[in-house]
């Protein structure tokens, strides 16, 4: 027994080293942590000179045309950065801005864009061009309404056709970043019914004497979960009239498809129609499809013709997220590091 109780002491002991060179390690981690917490808020709050700036120089800004609207509305503004942090929250900074079109003709690449017409749009601090940026925030910024109807009549607003460009004045913080100091934003604009859809549907041969499809044929593919099922991409082009990427079993199951596979959706009026793309895709016959706008799902019912083969279609596309959700930040042109001349 004298031997049992022995290791078990032995044990104890070695239980509580451990317990206590935890507790040493827990203390040095949360001593260094707190000292890292301390330099990183001198590091961003704490600085002798302030500097604003456009965040980027050739940001593409794709808007979303909603039906029952009559703008396409977003933001335009400046940030700030090595501030004081007294300042920081206490101090509204001001930043006048001007419209600059000889940047059209100073910056690579872009003499290929068209300014925004002005009667498109208004800028809602557009009496002063002046930014505010309030105590404790580090942007200043401000709306962009564009004349929905005026902008979605032109097809060039589907791509990178359009421009505004501006250029930073004065400002009541210290400075102004001088490689940042000017930005030309490209502005272009997608349907809200563009996306991926959820796919549900079957495809079966269509005989063409009989009119009837071949039973042996049917192909289903069909799932209760959506992650499951096929996508199939829309694309915009125009506010009536779409590209639908796939058509019964063609196409990849990611959504996009050969040129050979995709056609076309006209929506007028809630009425839809199936179209053939060109004379070198696939011939389309409509059935019958219609829209939904309460659930965002197309029903499409038609028979398209591969290879000397026609198939009957049944299917069921459901948006898979709204198609902002799809948007990421993107630019016209990469930027480079460079200095715009000021003249």
């Amino acid at each position: 027994m004298q031997d049992g109780k022995c290791y078990i002491q032995i044990k104890m002991n070695k239980f509580k080293n451990m317990k206590t060179s935890i507790k040493i390690i827990t203390a040095l981690v949360l001593v260094f942590l707190f000292g890292l917490h301390g330099c990183y808020e001198d590091y961003v709050n704490d600085f002798d000179y302030s500097v604003v700036y456009f965040g980027a120089q050739k940001p593409l800004r794709t808007l979303v045309a909603r039906q029952g609207q009559d703008e396409l509305v977003f933001k335009i503004g400046v940030g700030i950065g090595g501030l004081h942090k007294d300042l920081h929250t206490t101090k509204t900074y001001e930043v006048k801005y001007m419209y600059d079109p000889d940047l059209l003709n100073t910056v690579e690449g872009a003499e290929t864009l068209t300014e925004l017409p002005k009667d498109w749009y208004t800028i809602d601090n557009g009496d002063d061009f002046t930014f505010y940026i309030p105590p404790g925030k580090a942007i200043g910024d401000c709306p962009v309404r564009i004349n929905k109807e005026k902008f979605v009549s032109d097809p060039g607003s589907l791509g990178n056709k359009y421009a505004l460009p501006f250029r930073l004045l004065t400002t009541t913080a210290d400075s102004i970043l001088a490689n940042k100091n000017w930005t030309i934003i490209v502005i272009k604009y997608v349907d809200e019914r563009s996306g991926y859809y959820w796919c549900r549907g079957w495809q079966a041969e269509w005989d063409v004497n009989t009119q009837l499809v071949i039973p042996s044929t049917k192909q289903e593919y069909t799932h209760v979960d959506d992650h499951r099922n096929r996508l199939r991409l829309i694309n915009t082009l125009s506010l009536t009239r779409f590209e639908l990427q796939g058509m019964g079993t063609q196409g990849n199951l990611s959504g996009s498809a050969p040129a050979a596979d995709q056609m076309i959706i006209e929506l007028v009026d809630g009425n839809v129609s199936l179209v053939r793309k060109a004379a070198n895709t696939n011939e389309i016959e409509d059935l019958g499809s219609s829209y939904n706008p309460n659930d965002k799902t197309f029903t499409l019912n038609y028979i398209y013709t591969k290879a000397d083969k026609s198939y009957r279609v049944f299917e069921e596309l459901k948006l898979r997220q709204d198609v902002e959700k799809e948007l990421r930040f993107e630019v016209w042109m990469e930027e480079e590091e460079e200095i715009i001349d000021e003249g």
